[in-house]
Protein backbone atom coordinates (compact mmCIF):
# COMPACT_ATOMS: atom_id res chain seq x y z
CA UNK A 1 0.00 0.00 0.00
CA UNK A 2 1.29 3.44 -1.27
CA UNK A 3 0.99 6.40 1.22
CA UNK A 4 0.81 9.73 0.59
CA UNK A 5 4.00 10.25 2.79
CA UNK A 6 6.11 7.82 0.78
CA UNK A 7 9.27 9.37 0.33
CA UNK A 8 11.64 6.82 -1.14
CA UNK A 9 14.85 8.70 -1.18
CA UNK A 10 16.10 10.64 1.79
CA UNK A 11 19.70 12.04 1.89
CA UNK A 12 21.63 14.30 4.80
CA UNK A 13 24.89 15.33 4.90
CA UNK A 14 26.25 16.96 7.67
CA UNK A 15 29.48 19.26 7.72
CA UNK A 16 31.38 21.06 10.12
CA UNK A 17 34.52 22.93 10.72
CA UNK A 18 36.81 25.32 12.86
CA UNK A 19 37.75 28.37 11.66
CA UNK A 20 41.09 28.88 12.09
CA UNK A 21 41.11 32.64 13.50
CA UNK A 22 43.41 33.72 16.10
CA UNK A 23 44.31 30.09 16.52
CA UNK A 24 47.78 31.42 17.49
CA UNK A 25 46.49 33.93 19.80
CA UNK A 26 46.56 34.34 23.45
CA UNK A 27 44.79 35.72 25.87
CA UNK A 28 41.25 37.58 24.75
CA UNK A 29 41.72 38.00 21.52
CA UNK A 30 42.14 34.23 21.48
CA UNK A 31 38.96 33.70 24.14
CA UNK A 32 36.86 36.10 22.06
CA UNK A 33 37.75 35.46 18.67
CA UNK A 34 38.99 31.97 18.40
CA UNK A 35 37.29 28.45 18.55
CA UNK A 36 34.52 29.93 16.35
CA UNK A 37 32.91 26.67 14.49
CA UNK A 38 30.37 26.51 11.25
CA UNK A 39 28.10 23.51 11.04
CA UNK A 40 25.94 23.12 8.01
CA UNK A 41 23.30 20.24 7.22
CA UNK A 42 22.07 19.99 3.67
CA UNK A 43 18.81 17.91 3.09
CA UNK A 44 17.44 16.53 -0.27
CA UNK A 45 14.97 14.19 -0.40
CA UNK A 46 12.22 12.67 -2.72
CA UNK A 47 8.46 14.73 -3.14
CA UNK A 48 5.23 12.67 -2.41
CA UNK A 49 3.53 11.31 -5.07
CA UNK A 50 0.57 13.11 -6.64
CA UNK A 51 -3.03 12.37 -6.21
CA UNK A 52 -4.37 10.75 -8.82
CA UNK A 53 -7.11 12.37 -11.16
CA UNK A 54 -10.36 11.38 -11.39
CA UNK A 55 -11.23 10.74 -14.62
CA UNK A 56 -11.04 8.33 -17.42
CA UNK A 57 -7.54 8.74 -19.56
CA UNK A 58 -7.94 9.51 -23.31
CA UNK A 59 -4.32 7.57 -23.62
CA UNK A 60 -2.38 11.02 -23.89
CA UNK A 61 0.86 11.43 -22.04
CA UNK A 62 -0.10 13.78 -18.73
CA UNK A 63 3.94 14.08 -17.94
CA UNK A 64 4.79 17.27 -19.61
CA UNK A 65 8.83 18.53 -19.19
CA UNK A 66 9.95 21.51 -18.66
CA UNK A 67 10.47 24.05 -15.45
CA UNK A 68 7.55 23.21 -12.93
CA UNK A 69 7.54 26.96 -11.61
CA UNK A 70 4.92 28.37 -9.74
CA UNK A 71 1.20 29.24 -11.84
CA UNK A 72 2.77 26.90 -14.39
CA UNK A 73 1.48 23.61 -15.17
CA UNK A 74 2.89 20.49 -13.44
CA UNK A 75 0.64 17.76 -16.07
CA UNK A 76 -1.36 17.85 -19.09
CA UNK A 77 -4.87 19.15 -17.40
CA UNK A 78 -6.72 19.37 -20.71
CA UNK A 79 -9.61 17.90 -20.26
CA UNK A 80 -12.45 16.92 -22.20
CA UNK A 81 -15.71 17.40 -19.81
CA UNK A 82 -19.17 16.06 -19.34
CA UNK A 83 -20.97 18.48 -21.81
CA UNK A 84 -17.79 18.08 -24.58
CA UNK A 85 -16.02 21.22 -23.76
CA UNK A 86 -12.55 21.68 -23.71
CA UNK A 87 -10.99 23.14 -20.47
CA UNK A 88 -7.67 23.77 -18.74
CA UNK A 89 -5.75 23.28 -22.29
CA UNK A 90 -2.78 25.23 -22.37
CA UNK A 91 -2.65 25.79 -25.97
CA UNK A 92 -6.18 25.61 -27.92
CA UNK A 93 -4.28 22.32 -30.13
CA UNK A 94 -3.23 20.22 -26.90
CA UNK A 95 -4.42 17.13 -26.83
CA UNK A 96 -6.91 15.94 -24.14
CA UNK A 97 -5.68 14.22 -21.57
CA UNK A 98 -8.41 13.33 -19.60
CA UNK A 99 -12.42 12.99 -20.26
CA UNK A 100 -14.45 13.94 -17.17
CA UNK A 101 -15.75 10.58 -15.59
CA UNK A 102 -19.80 10.96 -15.48
CA UNK A 103 -21.58 11.24 -12.42
CA UNK A 104 -22.46 7.31 -10.83
CA UNK A 105 -19.73 5.38 -13.00
CA UNK A 106 -16.65 3.61 -11.49
CA UNK A 107 -13.28 5.03 -10.94
CA UNK A 108 -10.65 3.27 -12.49
CA UNK A 109 -8.14 5.97 -12.07
CA UNK A 110 -5.29 5.22 -9.41
CA UNK A 111 -5.92 7.50 -6.22
CA UNK A 112 -2.23 8.11 -6.82
CA UNK A 113 0.43 8.77 -9.71
CA UNK A 114 3.65 7.03 -8.14
CA UNK A 115 5.46 8.25 -11.14
CA UNK A 116 4.78 11.90 -10.52
CA UNK A 117 5.94 13.70 -7.32
CA UNK A 118 6.24 16.90 -6.07
CA UNK A 119 9.52 18.87 -6.39
CA UNK A 120 11.41 19.45 -3.33
CA UNK A 121 15.28 21.71 -3.43
CA UNK A 122 17.55 21.01 -1.24
CA UNK A 123 17.61 22.60 1.70
CA UNK A 124 20.70 23.92 4.07
CA UNK A 125 20.13 24.27 8.08
CA UNK A 126 23.23 26.10 9.21
CA UNK A 127 24.95 27.06 12.49
CA UNK A 128 27.97 29.22 14.36
CA UNK A 129 28.96 28.40 17.49
CA UNK A 130 31.94 28.60 19.90
CA UNK A 131 32.29 27.20 23.76
CA UNK A 132 33.93 29.07 26.82
CA UNK A 133 35.12 27.92 29.85
CA UNK A 134 33.85 30.30 32.42
CA UNK A 135 35.32 27.76 35.30
CA UNK A 136 36.96 23.92 35.22
CA UNK A 137 33.45 22.77 35.85
CA UNK A 138 31.44 25.41 34.29
CA UNK A 139 31.21 25.79 30.23
CA UNK A 140 28.85 28.55 27.86
CA UNK A 141 28.30 27.91 24.36
CA UNK A 142 26.89 30.48 22.02
CA UNK A 143 25.16 29.41 19.18
CA UNK A 144 23.72 31.54 15.82
CA UNK A 145 21.25 28.91 14.17
CA UNK A 146 19.60 29.18 10.68
CA UNK A 147 16.95 26.77 9.25
CA UNK A 148 16.23 26.89 5.70
CA UNK A 149 19.10 29.03 5.65
CA UNK A 150 18.43 30.21 1.79
CA UNK A 151 14.93 30.10 2.38
CA UNK A 152 14.30 27.84 -0.20
CA UNK A 153 10.20 27.29 -1.02
CA UNK A 154 8.78 24.20 -1.91
CA UNK A 155 5.55 24.53 -3.04
CA UNK A 156 3.94 21.38 -3.07
CA UNK A 157 1.63 19.34 -4.89
CA UNK A 158 -0.35 20.37 -8.32
CA UNK A 159 -4.21 21.13 -7.84
CA UNK A 160 -5.75 17.70 -9.00
CA UNK A 161 -9.65 18.50 -8.76
CA UNK A 162 -11.22 18.70 -12.37
CA UNK A 163 -13.77 21.10 -10.54
CA UNK A 164 -10.92 23.76 -9.21
CA UNK A 165 -10.30 26.39 -11.52
CA UNK A 166 -6.37 25.54 -10.98
CA UNK A 167 -6.61 22.19 -11.84
CA UNK A 168 -3.29 21.40 -12.85
CA UNK A 169 -1.12 23.91 -11.93
CA UNK A 170 1.46 23.93 -9.15
CA UNK A 171 0.59 25.62 -6.26
CA UNK A 172 2.57 29.50 -5.68
CA UNK A 173 2.64 29.53 -1.52
CA UNK A 174 5.36 27.91 0.20
CA UNK A 175 4.58 24.87 1.66
CA UNK A 176 7.54 24.46 3.92
CA UNK A 177 8.54 26.40 7.04
CA UNK A 178 10.57 29.77 5.50
CA UNK A 179 14.01 30.71 7.28
CA UNK A 180 13.89 30.87 10.88
CA UNK A 181 16.80 31.52 13.09
CA UNK A 182 17.74 31.71 16.43
CA UNK A 183 20.38 32.66 18.87
CA UNK A 184 21.33 30.55 22.17
CA UNK A 185 23.37 30.29 25.61
CA UNK A 186 24.11 27.14 26.37
CA UNK A 187 25.50 27.02 30.30
CA UNK A 188 26.91 22.94 31.21
CA UNK A 189 27.39 22.26 35.15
Amino acid sequence: VRVNEDIPHSLSILAGYELPLFRGSTGWKRGVFGGWQVQGIAQKMSGRMLNGVDAYSTGVDPFISGPKEPDMYYFNACTINRQGVRQNCATPDQPAAWIQRPADTLRVASSRWSQLREMRPMLLNASLFKSFNITERVRAQFRFESFNTFNTPWFGQAQNGLDNARFGLLGNSQTNDPRNTQVALKINF
